[in-house]
């Protein structure tokens, strides 16, 4: 079994990136580095879904898209006030340049 009907899928392609994001995901300034070099730790401030895994071997030499699966619960976050949902998000991740 290959991956992706063996190239037959056809993904739409994104509208150029808003000059923001591209500085971030392309510069060499220090905002840009920091970003890059954090970057998990951002999309995981962000994320609706809190997740912690362990992660394992299994399945590594199957090919294709790595993926994992899930035991257990997710939980995701609901904030009504988005200033109290900032601010936690900035409280709990004191590492980033929020």
């Amino acid at each position: 079994m290959s991956c992706c009907l063996d190239g037959e899928v056809d993904l739409p392609l994104y509208g150029p990136l808003p000059r923001y994001l591209r500085n971030l995901f392309l510069g060499n300034d220090v905002r840009g580095r920091e970003f890059r070099t954090n970057l998990r730790a951002y999309n995981a401030a962000f994320a609706f879904t809190s997740l912690n895994y362990i992660p394992t071997d299994c399945g590594v030499s199957a090919g294709g898209v790595q993926v994992f699966q899930i035991h257990g619960a997710l939980y995701h976050l609901y904030f009504y006030n988005p200033q109290y949902a900032v601010d936690a998000r900035v409280q709990r991740n004191p590492q980033l340049n929020l």
